[in-house]
């Protein structure tokens, strides 16, 4: 937070590293999140990874109990955990007060002139509901638990499996109307925020924009005049589809090997974002008002030359 409040901070080498407005929040993430690219990883740290382990071992700091790494101090469980929260708002924070700092954006830098967004609705893909209404709910999910046991060839393999109950919602798709004045390529960023807040007090723009949550982001090829995009849920580039169990790929392989099908092999696909079904909040039964931005940029501004995948986590 020092380097924040002056603006820059030292590498290992002793020189000032500027956190400006057009690489200081790379900087910044790569000393928090304790990247290979951090200037001083010897003096800055990990405080990301280190706040999971803190907080993991809060009832056994010094080991004296010998008891198990928490959930936090597992990625794939960490979310169970409310102090999860409480530590990504913090990291969130410091986060914010960079971004305090900086200058505003011009209206050039984000104003993409000729483009304008007409109309947004939501549908389910039955089109079963309302237009705009997201629906969530529970339901069964059947848990291939064959990998946790050991396997013998003394005794019969058993298929062990477990039934819980996890959030899901119906599939939904987004359609955008946009009118440009010329064929051009655009970036398009989609963002879910709640209308109000734990008062049931409407939130202004400024607040609310920090309780927003990034549904989607894609290319698209406009063309001179009006344009239809339509984009479903299941492709949302910040979300992953539910990865195969032990017993599907065992079945795979051997089908492949077998010359029964061709073995499935995808090199572009994405093992980071949240799970497709915790897309969208849990709302509750009497329903929670969100509103729904749709934003539309330059794509030479935006241009990734890394591999197909989750561009918000990967």
């Amino acid at each position: 937070r020092d380097a924040i409040a002056h603006g820059y901070a030292y590498d290992k080498e002793g020189h000032k590293v500027m956190l400006n407005e057009t690489d200081g929040i790379n900087v910044l993430g790569a000393l928090i999140e304790a990247s290979e690219y951090s200037i001083d990883p010897h003096f800055f740290g990990s405080l990301h990874n280190y706040g999971h382990l803190m907080l993991g071992k809060v009832t056994d700091p010094t080991g004296k109990f010998g008891l198990p790494p928490s959930v936090m101090e597992h990625f794939e469980t960490a979310t169970r955990d409310p102090a999860f929260f409480r530590l990504h708002k913090y990291i969130d924070e410091i986060f914010k007060e960079h971004k305090d700092l900086l200058h505003p954006y011009t209206e050039d830098e984000i104003h993409m002139k000729g483009v304008h967004v007409e109309s947004i609705e939501l549908t389910d893909v039955e089109r079963s509901y309302h237009p705009n209404e997201l629906v969530t709910f529970f339901d069964d999910f059947v848990l291939d638990l064959d990998h946790i046991l050991e396997h013998s060839d003394k005794v019969p393999s058993v298929s062990v499996k477990a039934k819980a109950q996890r959030l899901n919602h119906v599939d939904f798709k987004y359609n955008i109307k946009v009118k440009s004045d010329k064929a051009q390529k655009a970036a398009v960023r989609i963002f879910l925020a709640p209308k109000y807040d734990s008062n049931h007090e409407e939130f202004d723009l400024h607040h609310q924009r920090w309780m927003a949550i990034e549904m989607d982001k894609f290319l698209v090829d406009l063309k001179a005049g009006d344009n239809k995009i339509e984009r479903s849920s299941r492709d949302a580039s910040v979300s992953v589809h539910d990865f195969q169990t032990l017993s599907e790929i065992m079945e795979e392989t051997e089908d492949a090997l077998a010359l029964k099908s061709a073995p499935h092999y995808s090199k572009h696909h994405r093992h980071c974002g949240i799970p497709e079904r915790l897309l969208v909040p849990k709302g509750d039964r009497l329903g929670m008002k969100f509103h729904l931005y749709v934003i539309l940029s330059e794509y030479h501004g935006d241009h990734n030359d890394e591999l197909h995948g989750s561009h918000s986590y990967c």
